[in-house]
């Protein structure tokens, strides 16, 4: 029996996953008609434009794809570790699975952009701030750190942070 519930907490998680990078190419896929023209939702706010974006979060590492792809790769992978031990442990870390699973889910839609084109399609801009522009991966990736973060301040602030490092092996006393 508990084999069977790890297996369905699995193939909900991918399944999970799947959507959300499905949402994140569906918008991009949209956003390639903004290259015609921006559209401005909130004037002076808020805006959907079109920008390619060959380097990391704000263009660090800009036309190094080899190593973005590598680097996203190589997390993409410890985050589902990770996941995939809590998982093991039960319902306990409901929020922090699908935490994890909204910043692979990110990484992985960006991965995609960056081996299919060679850049990443960001598409929302907020004017108000100049914040760089961005798009959903972004926002997966972004909220789901912060929220793991809060997360261990508050719903977890008792257990030991190297849950998040279940490949560590504690040295006994």
């Amino acid at each position: 029996m508990k084999n069977r519930s790890l297996i369905s907490r699995i193939l909900s998680g991918c399944l999970f996953v799947l959507f959300l990078v499905a949402a994140d190419q569906l918008s991009k896929y949209a956003a390639l008609r903004l290259r015609s023209g921006d559209i401005v939702l909130i004037k002076g706010v808020l805006r959907l434009m079109y920008a390619e974006n060959t380097g990391a979060a704000w263009s660090l590492f800009s036309g190094k794809s080899p190593l973005l792809i590598a680097v996203t790769s190589l997390l993409i992978l410890y985050v589902v570790m990770v996941w995939i031990s809590l998982c093991r442990k039960g319902n306990d870390y409901r929020l922090l699975r699908i935490l994890l699973l909204s910043v692979a889910a990110g990484g992985a839609g960006n991965l995609i952009d960056r081996i299919r084109l060679g850049y990443v399609i960001d598409f929302i801009y907020f004017e108000l701030i100049r914040f760089p522009v961005f798009n959903l991966a972004d926002c997966y990736i972004t909220c789901g750190v912060f929220a793991v973060i809060i997360s261990f301040m508050t719903v977890y602030r008792k257990e030991d942070p190297e849950l998040l490092m279940p490949f560590l092996k504690k040295e006994k006393p």
